[in-house]
């Protein structure tokens, strides 16, 4: 019975994913060239910045505090907290990566797995490549993603295969 209430939700933005698509198609072009020149900028800003930072708890390593705060959300704590910020460091879109990562881990909690599970299997997919990262946020390709049901291989083949459109 529970399948109905999310149902009901996902109709209005269907029809507001439809009004969307058009925009969409050619704001992607734009944004793909915009990331395209920020690529430079925040390679540089985010190792540097975040080494710069003086912690108070003199720890080895600083955690940045969106991967601190993500993992929280999720009841996540301890190494694994330490293992997605290292996995992290090598993006490139980190802010737009880490909220790809919460729509996953979001909805990996729906579907009642453990948070740790779907953490893991994630951080595994960010050190192989295989993470879809922010391209799951165009609400027509996560709507997709979520009313077929997509696993996280299948989901990453799609947002490859979009990606080689736009190119």
């Amino acid at each position: 019975g529970g399948m109905g209430g999310g149902m009901g939700g996902g109709m209005g933005g269907n029809m507001m994913g439809n009004m969307m698509q058009q925009m969409m198609m050619g704001m992607m072009g734009s944004m793909m060239m915009m990331a395209g020149s920020m690529q430079g900028q925040s390679m540089q800003g985010g190792s540097s910045g975040s080494e710069a930072l003086p912690d108070a708890r003199d720890e080895s390593k600083h955690v940045d505090p969106r991967v601190k705060s993500l993992c929280l959300d999720f009841g996540i704590n301890g190494d694994t907290i330490m293992r997605l910020h290292d996995a992290m460091k090598e993006r490139e879109d980190y802010d737009e990566d880490l909220q790809a990562l919460h729509k996953i881990m979001d909805r990996g909690v729906r579907d009642g797995k453990k948070p740790l599970e779907v953490m893991l299997a994630q951080i595994r997919g960010i050190r192989s490549g295989k993470f879809p990262g922010k391209d799951i946020l165009d609400p027509d390709v996560w709507d997709f993603i979520v009313r077929h049901k997509l696993d996280d291989r299948v989901m990453k083949k799609l947002v490859d295969s979009l990606n080689k459109k736009k190119r």
